[in-house]
């Protein structure tokens, strides 16, 4: 199938940015009846745009181009991913640790560290007993990885937001993780998204490359295999363009629009706090502040704030790779 055909591309061709971009094309161009993009080769195929305006995906001639990848852990399969899981009172925090593991195709190199705020007279769940408790279900007789998890359990009672559950959060980011995943606690991934999320931080070419948007929603843009069933035929991703004054005239992001037919991460306007993918530095030199108590509009706009002054760019991915459970308890 056409599908196929482009991911076997992208699983085959060598982890360079322009390789890969190369190979993508060339899967595309063998899949038109799936693709109507003109990046695919299809004659008069849709154009890129950003918000409803054909873009330029490609750098104009004297562009300053940003610092390039200081090592080569984004083409390692061995290297360590770690995701930043912050859960107010959600049972499903465990599936989304299940999720990780089982949908990435180096499970090994996963790791997590989880912030869980829990009423304890009133939650019988617990994270990392449900995460065990199916990882049993899919066949292994022990509970798998556990040594490549952490968690901080705090009454929820004393809990102060969730900037503050995050900042708590990364503390544990160790010396030995590589790329660091902020997500909430109640997404899944798409097959083997570890490579793919290799692939397009590689594209941004950017050391300081932070890869962020709002996410789909799982139960209608994802398969249960984890096929991405959204986006086509013009691989079309939610982006993030805009800001508003919310409450208490605090500036935040705006409804994401949407992006279309993009070759590659494309620069971005702002940082989404559901989900994020950039090397560790990232959260050891912009970590969350722990003093915004309290605070939910703002938490975005006032990171990237932070981060862009301190040297990042954030990137939306031009393809879905993680999907949220907005299902409300």
């Amino acid at each position: 199938s056409p599908l196929k055909e482009i991911r076997v591309a992208m699983a085959l061709a060598p982890r360079e940015p322009l390789a890969l971009f190369l190979a993508l094309l060339a899967a595309c161009a063998s899949a038109q009846d799936h693709c109507q993009c003109e990046i695919c080769g299809v004659p008069g195929g849709r154009k890129s745009m950003v918000n409803g305006h054909p873009i330029d995906p490609n750098p104009a001639p004297g562009e300053p181009r940003p610092y390039p990848p200081k090592d080569d852990l984004h083409v390692r399969n061995d290297t360590k991913v770690h995701m930043l899981i912050s859960a107010f009172r959600d049972p499903r925090c465990g599936q989304t640790i299940a999720n990780a593991f089982l949908r990435a195709r180096h499970p090994d190199r996963i790791y997590a560290g989880i912030v869980q705020q829990n009423l304890h007279d009133k939650d019988e769940f617990d994270c990392i007993a449900v995460y065990c408790e199916l990882m049993k279900k899919e066949g292994h007789e022990t509970c798998p990885y556990l040594n490549h998890l952490e968690i901080v359990r705090v009454d929820a009672k004393e809990s102060k937001g969730p900037i503050w559950a995050r900042a708590i959060g990364a503390v544990m980011v160790r010396p030995h993780h590589d790329f660091c995943m902020q997500v909430d606690a109640h997404v899944d991934f798409m097959q083997h998204y570890d490579d793919a999320l290799m692939k397009m931080w590689a594209m941004t070419e950017n050391e300081y490359g932070v890869l962020s948007t709002y996410v789909g929603n799982v139960k209608q843009d994802l398969s249960k295999s984890g096929h991405v069933l959204i986006g086509h035929p013009h691989y079309e991703i939610p982006f993030i363009c805009k800001t508003i004054v919310g409450g208490h005239g605090v500036v935040r992001n705006s409804q994401a629009t949407a992006a279309y037919c993009l070759p590659r991460p494309h620069l971005s306007f702002t940082w989404a706090a559901g989900w994020s993918f950039a090397k560790c530095h990232f959260e050891r030199v912009v970590p969350n502040d722990p003093y915004l108590e309290g605070m939910f509009d703002g938490e975005e706009f006032s990171r990237m704030l932070r981060l862009w002054t301190h040297g990042y760019d954030v990137y939306t991915p031009h393809r879905p790779v993680v999907f949220h459970d907005y299902t409300h308890f």
